[in-house]
């Protein structure tokens, strides 16, 4: 937790391994659900053991983090893929409008259909 707290201080968003803090270096993350876990004004110790929580109890391996424009950031329960079709179709299916490209640091946008 700690080294998520540290993360997020410096950089609002990312992706976490829940156990480790670690945070994945190649892959597409997505959240499966198109659900928010948690939405605060700041990442405090409190809402990251919250977030862990919610995202432990969706069997999450990940969390991640977005800051919205102007508003809150958001902790979302998050899958990694190595193939990106699967990240793309399962966002596109939950009526989602991004996924991430972990090794190249870029959200990728998904076309409305």
């Amino acid at each position: 937790m700690k080294r998520i707290f540290r993360q997020l201080l410096a950089d609002e968003e990312g992706t976490f391994d829940i156990e480790t803090g670690q945070q994945p270096r190649t892959g597409f993350a997505y959240n499966p659900t198109g659900v928010a876990l948690l939405e605060v004004d700041e990442p405090t110790p409190a809402a990251i053991r919250k977030a862990l929580a919610l995202a432990r109890q969706e069997g999450a391996r990940y969390l991640g983090t977005w800051r919205h424009p102007d508003g809150p950031l958001v902790f979302l329960s998050t899958a990694v893929t190595q193939d990106e079709s699967v990240a793309r179709e399962r966002v596109a299916a939950t009526g989602q409008h991004a996924y991430f490209d972990l090794e190249r640091c870029r959200t990728i946008a998904v076309p409305a259909h």
